[in-house]
């Protein structure tokens, strides 16, 4: 009689036992291995809705307004890249930053502490200005009543979490003083870049720096 027979095993059981060892072989060979890492998203991904375009001459005004913001950007705040842009001075031109930002938004984002990303977001996206529809101008002289309705509306945001220090000490003044409390505030506020509608900034800044006229 075959061994097997003799110890009561049929070929099925062995063949049973091998397959759920197997099983159980690969199940630990699974769990022992590393995770993959997630590739990081994509600045363009990241930033999605606040980038400038990067076809042909779309945004060429604000594509130039953002050189000249990199030609004044501090020492030691730039990437390579944008540095050898800003070295150029009076040479560079807009179709650069462009080209640079085109070539460099579809990079693995590094996170928003990273140097490179708050260049792109810097001189890539949109400004707060920009994406206000009849903003008051900065040219407005500081006692304009236009600053004035501008305080006038600061006032009616009763949710003080929703502003930050400067805007809570511009609500508690009066007359001039809060004229251009709230004008330094704005001109302030549209030089930075657009983050997106929820942006607690934006969203401020699209009902206070309102013109009503």
């Amino acid at each position: 009689m075959h061994i097997l027979a003799k110890a009561g095993l049929g070929i099925g059981a062995v063949a049973g036992i091998s397959g759920a060892s197997y099983g159980i072989y690969n199940s630990m060979q699974s769990i022992l291995k590393s995770p993959e890492k997630t590739e990081a998203p994509s600045y363009a991904k990241e930033l999605r809705g606040t980038l400038l375009s990067t076809k042909n001459n779309e945004d060429q005004e604000k594509w130039t307004s953002r050189l000249t913001s990199l030609k004044s950007a501090g020492e030691g705040t730039l990437i390579e890249g944008l540095s050898t842009i800003k070295a150029k001075n009076d040479v560079a031109i807009w179709t650069e930053l462009r080209d640079w930002c085109r070539d460099n938004i579809n990079n693995s984002s590094k996170g928003e502490s990273d140097k490179e990303f708050k260049n792109i977001q810097s001189y890539c996206t949109f400004s707060i200005k920009e994406k206000i529809v009849h903003s008051i101008s900065e040219t407005e002289q500081d006692n304009s009543e236009k600053w004035q309705k501008a305080h006038e509306a600061l006032k009616t945001i009763s949710d003080e979490s929703q502003l930050d220090d400067k805007l809570k000490e511009a609500k508690n003044k009066e007359n001039e003083e809060a004229k251009k409390a709230i004008k330094d505030w704005c001109t302030q506020a549209y030089k930075k870049p657009y983050k997106g509608t929820e942006d607690k900034e934006f969203k401020n800044a699209s009902v206070i720096c309102l013109s009503k006229n």
